[in-house]
Formats: structure tokens, sequence, C-alpha cells
């Protein structure tokens, strides 16, 4: 069987039209806020708890980059690499409907000097807003990304 990656790592790969069990009750959840900014940092709340960012696990874990499927990122548990956290988030907002693929643009940084992912998500008007789920652990608060040497050292859960 030949079943699509689900990973953010080279290329956008496309997300699931359908969603069942218990990422469906998530979204519903998620759905019951007003507007795509709450919406977005409920969607953001929700990955950073539920995964963790670990940066020895995101050098010695590479096998963990390539998935098999949107159910097999969704039952992990603790660490997850920025690309896989970054495609289950994307997954919940436009699975939610209130953001399109289009709202939502992977980017690059370095960050002790390694490569790290990040999103640019679209919420209104043109705005857009920098979300980094993996950086949160690290001290790195919605709005902004990891780059350079700016993620301490310690973990650093941002509330």
């Amino acid at each position: 069987m030949n079943r699509p990656r689900a990973c953010y790592l080279f290329s956008k790969t496309p997300l699931p039209k359908t969603c069942t069990g218990e990422i469906n009750s998530v979204i519903l959840q998620l759905q019951k806020l007003q507007t795509k900014e709450q919406y977005l940092k409920g969607a953001y709340d929700f990955i950073t708890t539920r995964y963790e960012s670990k940066r020895l696990d995101t050098a010695f874990k590479l096998f963990g980059l390539y998935s098999t499927s949107l159910e097999n990122l969704w039952n992990r548990k603790g660490f997850m690499h920025c690309t896989n956290q970054n495609y289950l988030l994307a997954m919940l907002l436009v699975r939610g409907g209130l953001f399109a693929e289009s709202d939502i643009k992977p980017q690059w940084a370095l960050v002790d000097l390694c490569p790290h992912q990040y999103l640019k998500i679209k919420l209104h008007d043109g705005q857009w807003v920098e979300v980094d789920c993996w950086g949160r652990h690290y001290g790195i608060g919605f709005g902004n990304h990891a780059h350079g040497f700016n993620a301490t050292l310690r973990k650093s859960f941002v509330a």
C-alpha cells in the first residue's frame, strides 16, 4: 500500500481531505472559538502541550521525520520534529474551515547552526503571524520564531 507521507520537510505534503476520531473531536472543540486568531492560538496550544521539542532528539531521531500517515503522527507521544508539529498544526487549521492552505507558509531558519522550520500564517487583511510550535519549548513565544542562538539552552515553555 502506497500511502502519502505526512510531513512538511522538503515540500508541503497535501493535507488529508477528511479526519476521523480524536482529530475530529479536537477540531470541533477548536471551532467553538470565536475568531481566526483565537482558533490559531487554541490549535497552537494543543500541539505544543501534546508534543515536545528536544534538541538532542532532533538530531538523533531523524527517522521520526518521515511518517506513513496522519494517524501515525497524531498517535505519537512526547517528542516530535518541528516539521511534523507544523504539519499537524496546518491540518487542524485547514480542516477547521477558517484557514486555507494558501494561508500557511512554511519558513526556514538556522537555530544553533541547524535547519529549523516554523510557519507564517495569514490571519486577516494581509496580516501574517509567525508560529513556532517547536520554539515554544525553548522560550520563543507566539508571534516569533527560533533563529540563530535565541532559543535558550534550557527548556522554558512559554505559557
